[in-house]
C-alpha cells in the first residue's frame, strides 16, 4: 500500500510527527516493534524547550499538567562541593521542567495518533527490509507489513533499525556508557522547588528525577567494562550505589520499594552518519543520540520531529522531494542542538575527569548565576553568545 510518509518508531519523535503530519492531511503509517504500553530506559525529565513544544500542540495537555514541575539541576560529589541552580525565567520559555513516566508520555502521544483518520498504526511490526523502486520511491516490508510511501521516516531510538539498513550509521566512541534505571516510592517529600539531582559516585553518576513528592526515577550511568561486572546483579548494583554515594535521600531510596523492575540500556550517545537520505529522515535518537547525561534528549527528539515535519510539508508544497531540502533538515538539525547540548559536552568531560569535576563543580556552587546561565542555554532560553569571557573564567578557575 501507498502512504504519504511511514514513520518506523511509535516513541515521542515518532508519534509528534505523526500527528504534525496527521493533523495536515498527510496519510501516515505509523510502525512500532513494541506493544504499548511499554516501559523504556529514560531519564523521563524533559526540560522547557520540551515542554513547551507540547504545550503549543496541545496533544497531552492533561498529562502534562500531572507530570511534576522540576525548576533546575543541582550536582553533587559525595563528600565535596554542591552546585544548585534554576532555570532562568523568561518570556521565551517556561522556567521548568516536566518530569513524567515515559510510558505515559509514549502512551498518551500515542493515543492522540489514533483519534486522526489519516494515521494507521501498526504495532508489533519490525521492519526487515528497506528499499527503493527505480522512480526512487522507498517501501519496508516486514511483520506481514510491506508498504511504499514518498518519504520514510526513522524515528525508532538510538538502536535504529532503518538508520542501519539506509547504510547511515556512525561510528560508535571508543569508550561506550550504558545506563541502568529503576523506579522507587517513598515516603513524602516537601521541597518547594524540586530539582533533578546529579551525584557523581567515583566513576558512576546517578541521576534523580523527581516523578511525584513520593516517588522518584533513578538511572545510574556506566561504562560498557563496569556492566560486563554487574551483568545478573543489576538491581543490587543499583542499590549499592545509592548507598556508596554517602547522600541521606539516597540511603532512604536504597531501603525504598521497587515500583518497576530494573532496567539497562545503551551503548548511550550512538551517532548517526547522517540524519538523511533519499526520501528518508532520522528524527530524535535515530539521528545520532546525545548521551542523556543532562536530561536534554526528550527535547532534542521532539524538536528534531517538529523540524523533520517542516521540512516533509514543504516537500509536498513545492513538490520538491530532492536531497538538497533534505540535506537542509539534517544542518538545521545540527545548528538547533549544538547549544542544547554544550552542557552535557561539560558534564561528560567532568564525568571523565573527577579530580576536576570536584573543582569546578565547586566553582559553579559559587558561582549560581552562571551556572543559572549554563542551564538557560540546555534549555534553550539563551544561545551560547550569552556565556561571556569572565563567566568562562568562573566556571574554570572560580573566579
Amino acid at each position: 500500500m501507498k502512504y504519504d510518509v511511514i514513520i518506523v518508531g511509535a516513541g515521542p519523535a515518532g508519534s509528534l510527527l505523526a500527528l504534525e503530519l496527521g493533523l495536515a492531511g498527510r496519510h501516515v503509517l505509523l510502525l512500532d516493534g513494541s506493544k504499548f504500553p511499554r516501559e523504556k530506559v529514560c531519564g523521563e525529565g524533559m526540560m522547557p524547550q520540551g515542554v513547551q513544544i507540547l504545550q503549543e500542540r496541545g496533544f497531552v495537555s492533561d498529562s502534562l499538567e500531572a507530570g511534576y514541575r522540576f525548576f533546575g539541576i543541582r550536582y553533587t560529589v559525595p563528600g565535596g562541593p554542591k552546585a544548585s541552580a534554576y532555570f532562568p525565567s523568561s518570556d521565551i520559555l517556561p522556567n521548568y521542567g516536566v518530569a513524567m513516566r515515559r510510558v505515559s508520555l509514549d502512551q498518551a502521544l500515542l493515543e492522540q495518533c489514533k483519534k486522526l483518520p489519516g494515521i494507521e498504526l501498526r504495532l508489533g511490526v519490525f521492519v526487515e527490509a528497506l528499499s527503493w523502486s527505480d522512480k526512487g520511491i522507498p517501501r519496508v516490508s516486514g511483520g506481514g507489513v510491506e508498504a511504499s510511501g514518498d518519504f520514510v521516516v526513522g524515528a525508532d531510538g538510538s538502536g535504529s533499525v532503518v538508520r542501519r539498513l539506509a547504510n547511515l550509521e556512525g561510528v560508535a566512541p571508543g569508550k561506550t556508557r550504558w545506563a541502568v534505571r529503576g523506579h522507587f516510592s517513598h515516603a513524602p517529600r516537601s521541597i518547594e522547588r524540586p530539582q533533578v539531582e546529579v551525584i557523581m559516585v567515583n566513576d558512576r553518576e546517578m541521576y534523580l528525577t523527581p516523578l511525584s513528592s513520593t516517588s522518584t526515577g533513578v538511572i545510574m550511568t556506566l561504562g560498557q567494562d563496569q556492566l560486563k561486572g554487574i551483568q545478573g546483579r543489576i538491581t543490587a548494583a543499583l542499590l549499592e550505589t545509592l548507598k556508596l554515594s554517602g547522600d541521606g535521600f539516597c540511603m532512604e531510596l536504597s531501603r525504598s520499594e521497587l515500583i518497576s523492575r530494573v532496567q539497562a540500556t545503551g551503548p548511550l550517545g550512538v551517532p548517526a552518519k547522517s540524519s538523511f537520505g533519499p526520501r528518508l529522515l532520522l528524527v530524535g535518537d535515530a539521528a545520532g543520540a546525545l548521551d542523556p547525561i543532562t536530561g536534554e534528549g526528550l527535547s532534542i527528539s521532539l524538536k528534531s520531529s517538529v523540524l523533520a515535519a517542516q521540512t516533509i510539508h514543504g516537500a509536498f508544497e513545492e513538490s520538491d522531494f530532492g536531497l538538497k531540502r533534505l540535506r537542509s533538515y539534517h544542518k538545521t538539525r545540527l545548528k538547533s542542538i549544538r547549544e542544547l547540548s554544550m552542557l552535557t559536552s561539560l558534564v561528560l568531560w567532568l564525568s571523565q575527569h573527577p579530580q576536576l569535576a570536584h573543582r569546578i563543580i565547586g566553582n559553579l556552587g559559587q558561582q549560581p548565576a552562571t551556572f543559572s546561565k549554563l542551564l538557560g542555554i540546555a534549555a534553550g532560553t539563551y544561545g551560547i553568545r550569552s556565556l561571556s569571557p569572565r563567566d568562562a573564567c568562573r566556571i574554570v578557575l572560580g573566579i
